[in-house]
């Protein structure tokens, strides 16, 4: 199972790098535009290798503030993709966003373990 984890979070950075290029090539953006996703996937991939290795990286508030981030802005996603295709009529850019945050929901899944029950790698923290 660790294999399939390395080969998600590969695919998590592989989003990142991809997001990056197209906006180096497409359009300029701000430092945020470009390198903020890479960041992002950087992050979530170094908390879901922490948790299928079971090693201690951080600290545990740490990767909840992370859980809790990445949640709030999914849940903002969401909302915005429902804007999107209920109001605005764009459907294609609604499912596109609504598939990047059906991509993060593992890591989400795996960094609430890491940072809520995974009491054996924080010790009494």
């Amino acid at each position: 199972m660790k294999y399939a984890w390395v080969a998600y979070t590969c695919f998590l950075v592989a989003i990142g790098i991809g997001r990056l290029v197209q906006k180096i090539l497409l359009d300029g953006g701000g430092f945020a535009s470009r390198y903020l996703p890479l960041l992002v996937a950087i992050v979530l991939a170094i908390g879901v290798m922490g948790q299928v290795y079971q090693k201690k990286i951080a600290r545990a508030w740490f990767w909840q503030s992370v859980l809790w981030l990445s949640v709030a802005a999914s849940t903002l996603t969401i909302a915005l993709c429902l804007y999107l295709a209920l109001m605005v009529g764009t459907i294609t850019t609604a499912a596109v966003l609504l598939i990047f945050v059906i991509v993060i929901l593992p890591a989400q899944m795996q960094i609430w373990h890491y940072s809520y029950r995974s009491a054996g790698i924080w010790g009494a923290t």
